[in-house]
């Protein structure tokens, strides 16, 4: 529920919770979570297994 993807973003076989917003171009790879309210800048990358903790903003290449 009220998850906003923007545009040109790839998501590969993550969790994805309620209220998340990732920003334009990023990339989501495999066995990542992203919890409830995370926020992940545009152009970023959440590496394989990444734990997003709820209402955090991370970004960057890979995101920090």
């Amino acid at each position: 529920n009220n998850v906003n993807i923007e545009n040109n973003c790839s998501l590969y076989s993550c969790t994805i919770d309620d209220g998340v917003q990732v920003g334009f171009k990023s990339i989501v790879l495999e066995g990542a979570r992203l919890e409830r309210g995370c926020v992940i800048g545009p152009n970023s990358v959440v590496p394989p297994g990444r734990l997003i903790p709820a209402g955090t903003y991370w970004a960057g290449s890979p995101v920090e």
